[in-house]
């Protein structure tokens, strides 16, 4: 990125691949001016002829100067160095000014006229300075990377000559070089306290005091810089940068602006600019500026890039993809026209496509974590835990302590949930709760986890936490009412939904919620107050029809009973899931709501519609609240022995076996089973024992108190009498009304 900074000459290249990144912005940008040097020698902007200042009387010197030149001109920087430092000892006082500097790059030809009349001043005004000589030496060690031998020669130069700007100014540019940015600073203080009216000095200090992450004392150097110099593209485009960085994205495009107003013809402005739009959210520009760009600079792969993501943003996948081509046949080792392009296959569900982009990225940058982060969501979405857990490992190894692990946690935790494997996601959702206190997210997920382990109090320990977190989160007070219900603890329930109903007032499945829990504790009106408002709300909700069914049933009001009963099953007769949230309510509802055998007929319908192994599930769990402990035995097992996960369900085949296994265990301690529920689910003792009790004429034993303290109703006549339109059960019920 810094490379794009308006410095394209060969020497900033060279330095680049050669790893001298900041050099090649900080030395370049220096020497690409009229700088301290010409200030120094009273040049004005005229032209000048391009003179060598040579020492006629000291041939040998000459020699070597004029070797310097020829290798520093063919790149050999080292070359140059050892040619003009052996000039320097042949005669300490000889003035060595020619810089071979290369030509090329619009920007440095604008200063090309300065830069002869600083030679031609120089050879003027200081044949015989000592000082000039080490200071130019030093200037090309801080070309070439050698930092530290730039400074001693500008240390040389500060003691032959200490109140000149220049000696300060460079090595300020060879500290910045090294990466020393304070040091950096104080040197371009000095020159500035020397020589004020310098805005190169002090675009310079700004780039210090931006990598020392003073950005806004960066963008204000960089402010004086345009003062005392209001036609140098080069600042606004540093300005433009370091106000992205802030994200003060209008003033990088009105200094981005400024770039192309000074050089219209070149595509890197038009190209930062379009960064700065899409920052703000605005695609048609940014496109805009790269049309310019791709114009100006039709072989420049990044132009291409740049204008994908900006297609992509639009969410326009095929322009996307071509720009994405194009940039790879440019440049195929870019790493992130790879990974832009598996994002694109990613947002149109092509994950086999998406998975190899992003393998492409990552043979080519294998230390990028987020690399991994994008490729183990692609293997998450295409089913593929195990690779997908590979690849989160792989992102928490690289950096386990950045800010985004806390979220690679997050989702392994997922995908090692999905596996089956919930005490490893639990450990996940942890360390993502760990590293980011503040994950409410992961605390909900936590709490689901509990509750399938029948560990409600953990779950409410969870949910509290989430509230703590985030106190108008209203998902997270109707969990935490879940499993209040779910304990049995219904005024507690009631109230936690009361919480979800008033921080999400248009919400039905709350009302639903709060209804049901009345229900349980024979507040009939209540309920039916609620689920009056859960109909307006979301009118044609089956179960919800069903629930104030029941509570009118109990209040003795058999006509309108008898309507919602009779309108529930007319929604969910060829409706699925509606019959199975009816059957749902009926097998594991409160105590007042439970009715084992008006489940199993809704449940026996919803076989007749879809094969679903979470149907066999339900079937089971309405038969062990019936007290058929043989039959819901075989009807878990019938579950387990389907391979695949539920329709539509995300599950891994041993992630649903798993769960269907902990839901029989939660329904085995509700029936007051708790010893058979620990002891294994299936393993033939258990189930030998179970058959042995159901044979004897045991009935279930309810484990909740507030069950036990009353018996639950029987079936009403008037819900069997609506059930009938769905056909006579598979498993026929004495009927003990």
């Amino acid at each position: 990125m810094l490379a794009r900074l308006g410095v394209g000459t060969n020497l900033a290249l060279r330095l680049r691949a050669n790893g001298f990144v900041a050099v090649a912005l900080g030395t370049v940008l220096t020497f690409a001016n009229p700088g301290p040097l010409a200030r120094e020698g009273g040049i004005g902007t005229d032209p000048a002829p391009f003179a060598e200042a040579v020492d006629d009387n000291c041939m040998v010197t000459h020699a070597y100067r004029a070797q310097g030149e020829e290798v520093l001109c063919e790149g050999d920087f080292s070359g140059a160095i050892q040619s003009f430092a052996e000039a320097i000892r042949q005669l300490p006082e000889s003035l060595i000014v020619y810089y071979g500097f290369n030509m090329t790059d619009p920007l440095r030809q604008r200063h090309a006229r300065a830069m002869r009349a600083k030679v031609d001043a120089l050879a003027t005004h200081a044949p015989k300075d000592g000082a000039t000589a080490y200071l130019m030496r030093g200037a090309l060690g801080l070309w070439s990377g050698d930092f530290q031998g730039a400074v001693q020669d500008f240390d040389e130069a500060i003691r032959l000559n200490p109140e000149r700007a220049a000696p300060y100014h460079l090595r300020g540019a060879a500290w910045f070089g090294a990466g020393n940015w304070q040091r950096a600073i104080r040197d371009y203080d000095e020159a500035i306290r020397r020589d004020p009216e310098d805005a190169i000095a002090h675009y310079s200090r700004g780039m210090a005091r931006f990598w020392e992450w003073d950005h806004q004392g960066g963008i204000e150097d960089y402010g004086v810089a345009l003062d005392l110099n209001p036609n140098n593209p080069v600042i606004f485009q540093l300005r433009g940068f370091a106000s992205g960085v802030v994200k003060d994205h209008e003033q990088a495009i009105k200094d981005y602006g400024e770039v192309i107003r000074h050089l219209p013809e070149e595509s890197s402005g038009y190209y930062d600019r379009a960064g700065a739009w899409l920052m703000t959210g605005n695609a048609n520009e940014a496109i805009r500026d790269l049309d310019a760009a791709v114009r100006l600079d039709p072989e420049a792969a990044l132009n291409y890039y740049q204008r994908g993501v900006a297609w992509h943003q639009e969410k326009d996948f095929a322009k996307a993809m071509q720009d994405f081509d194009q940039a790879l046949r440019l440049n195929p080792e870019d790493p992130h026209a790879y990974y832009s392009r598996g994002m694109v296959w990613h947002d149109q569900n092509d994950f086999e496509r998406a998975v190899a982009d992003f393998g492409e990225a990552i043979a080519r940058r294998p230390e990028d974590a987020y690399l991994y982060h994008a490729r183990a969501r692609a293997w998450l979405r295409k089913d593929e835990f195990d690779r997908a857990v590979q690849d989160f490992d792989q992102v928490i190894r690289l950096d386990p302590q950045d800010a985004n692990v806390a979220l690679a946690y997050l989702e392994r935790g997922r995908a090692t949930w999905l596996k089956g494997d919930h005490a490893q996601a639990i450990e996940d959702y942890g360390n993502a709760i760990r590293l980011d206190p503040k994950a409410a997210e992961a605390h909900h997920v936590r709490a689901f986890l509990y509750s399938q382990q029948a560990d409600y109090d953990r779950a409410i320990s969870e949910y509290s936490k989430a509230i703590e977190i985030e106190p108008a989160d209203a998902v997270a007070y109707s969990g935490r009412g879940g499993m209040w219900q779910r304990k049995g603890d219904l005024k507690l329930a009631i109230r936690d939904y009361g919480e979800a109903i008033r921080l999400q007032p248009d919400e039905a499945a709350h009302y639903v919620s709060r209804g049901l829990a009345s229900l349980g504790i024979k507040n009939y009106q209540s309920a039916v107050g609620d689920l009056d408002q859960a109909l307006l709300i979301k009118p044609g909700d089956a179960a919800a029809h069903l629930i104030r069914g029941l509570a009118l049933d109990r209040m003795g009001i058999q006509d309108r009973a008898t309507a919602d009963f009779d309108r529930a099953v007319q929604l969910a007769d060829d409706d699925v899931t509606a019959l199975r949230q009816m059957a749902w309510r009926l097998s594991a509802g409160p105590c007042g709501v439970r009715d084992g055998r008006s489940a199993i007929k809704l449940i026996d319908k919803a076989l007749t519609l879809d094969s679903d192994p979470f149907l066999h599930e339900l079937r089971a769990l309405a038969l062990i609240e019936a007290g058929e402990f043989e039959k819901a035995i075989e009807a878990y097992e019938a579950a387990l022995a389907t391979s695949e996960p539920p329709s539509g369900s995300s599950l891994a085949p041993e992630g649903a076996r798993q769960t269907l296994g902990q839901n029989l265990q939660r329904a085995l301690i509700r029936n007051g089973y708790a010893i058979e529920a620990v002891s294994g689910v299936f393993d033939p003792v258990t189930r030998q024992a179970l058959i042995a009790c159901v044979l004897s004429g045991c009935r279930p034993r309810l484990g909740i108190a507030a069950c036990a303290a009353e018996s639950v109703p029987p079936p009403s006549r008037n819900l069997q009498a609506a059930l009938r339109s769905l056909g006579p059960p598979e498993v026929a019920i004495e009927d003990e009304s």
